[in-house]
């Protein structure tokens, strides 16, 4: 039996910064898209309004997120931002939102192996929301730290 990977959304300030963490998220989540911070606003909603973006098939069909993730690059404010912009959507899909802790995260910022130390955070936090069974599309949409 093939191994399914939880489909999920990444958004950072750009790729650079987060170009090790979709491989560290695997095998069990799989970054299906990435939303730079220059088109967050335009592209969550989308996602939330189940329109299907770049990289969203797995197997040949639409396989939409169960999750979005936000790098270090995002704080509560901007977070606390997004879901107001989500709060107006019509129809908006319910998927939870997940972020990196900004305390945790600067101890190790620029140092080898960030990426992973984010990655295992993140992992950390999905496994839980996975074992409540809240990775469900349309299912949670809690704002979560990881």
């Amino acid at each position: 039996m093939a191994h399914y990977s939880i489909p999920i959304v990444l958004v950072g300030k750009d790729e650079w910064g987060v170009r090790h963490l979709p491989g560290d998220l695997m095998p069990d989540y799989k970054v299906i898209h990435f939303i730079r911070r220059s088109a967050v606003s335009t592209e969550i909603p989308q996602i939330l309004r189940g329109e299907v973006l770049s990289g969203q098939k797995q197997g040949g069909r639409p396989d939409p997120p169960r999750a979005i993730l936000f790098s270090s690059d995002f704080g509560e404010e901007d977070i606390t931002s997004l879901r107001e912009l989500a709060a107006g959507i019509e129809g908006a899909r319910r998927i939870p939102w997940v972020y990196i802790d900004p305390n945790p995260a600067q101890e190790t910022a620029g140092l080898p192996g960030h990426s992973l130390v984010m990655a295992e955070r993140f992992k950390k936090r999905l496994d839980e929301l996975k074992a409540k069974r809240l990775l469900n599309w349309d299912g949670d949409n809690g704002v979560y730290t990881a």
